[in-house]
């Protein structure tokens, strides 16, 4: 989500209140304890996410180095995980 000005912001708050109050019933001091945690989400929401950098894509030669007979290698630890086998009578 790009930059969002306040009044953008306000407009959100304001209206995802007024809906969650139509449709709830809501206790009189809880009012500003929901708008508060509305406009901290809607921030948070706006807020730039970190730079992610997905991993490096395998070719298939490491994939099928994995597979072998006894069961399947995870890449991460190594551990050999047995392979199920469904057999329709």
């Amino acid at each position: 989500m790009h930059q969002i000005d306040d009044q953008r912001l306000l407009a959100l708050t304001t209206a995802i209140v007024t809906g969650f109050v139509r449709a709830q019933a809501l206790a009189p001091d809880g009012l500003a304890d929901l708008i508060i945690a509305v406009h901290g989400a809607l921030l948070e929401a706006a807020r730039p996410s970190p730079s992610f950098d997905p991993p490096p894509r395998r070719q298939i030669s490491q994939v099928r180095a994995h597979v072998r007979p006894r069961g399947c290698v995870n890449f991460q630890d190594r551990r050999v995980h047995q392979l199920l086998q469904r057999r329709v009578p």
